[in-house]
């Protein structure tokens, strides 16, 4: 995924270096990009993203998620290009998240949704908060944002909060790049 993604930013002609925001999924691809070529991220907004631990939270999901995600797969397995099904590649971004200890000294920013997930229990809502203020002690330059209105999805809910927290990054990045 991050292969592919950096080959679409070379082919529509952005240069490094960048500020990327990830939601869920794509929070662990730009966790790894930023290990993979430090040298083109300046900054990352991790916007309700997933964390490396997030996978263990699966065994703690209730009925009604188990069973949606039964019938993703089902889909999946009847596609042809499942193997361009991002969710097929968060085993192997982890393991390689984990296989590379550094991470660049760069802004990095946490947006999190504060409404409460029905879907989702407690003690899991509470591991994967604890799992994204982790996120925050990637750099010492970071910061948390509770999008207070927001579950999963503050880029539609509070985008107003999300591009805050984007320029507020981009003015980080020019902090630490104008001397």
């Amino acid at each position: 995924m991050v292969r592919t993604l950096r080959e679409a930013l070379t082919i529509v002609g952005f240069v490094p270096p960048f500020l990327l925001v990830g939601h869920s999924l794509g929070g662990l691809y730009a966790n790894l990009y930023a290990r993979l070529y430090p040298n083109e991220v300046e900054g990352i907004v991790f916007l309700e993203s997933s964390h490396p631990k997030d996978l263990s939270l699966n065994e703690y999901q209730g009925k009604p998620v188990k069973a949606i995600n039964m019938v993703f797969k089902m889909f999946d397995s009847l596609s042809s290009h499942k193997q361009f099904n991002e969710v097929n590649f968060v085993k192997e971004t982890v393991n390689q998240i984990h296989q590379i200890d550094s991470f660049p000294e760069i802004p990095v920013y946490v947006i999190t949704g504060g409404q409460e997930n029905r879907m989702m229990p407690e003690k899991v809502q509470k591991k994967r908060l604890d799992n994204q203020l982790e996120l925050l002690s990637l750099s010492r330059n970071s910061k948390h944002i509770v999008a207070e209105k927001s579950g999963h999805f503050p880029q539609l809910s509070e985008p107003t909060v999300v591009i805050d927290t984007i320029k507020d990054c981009v003015k980080q990045i020019n902090k630490t790049t104008d001397f």
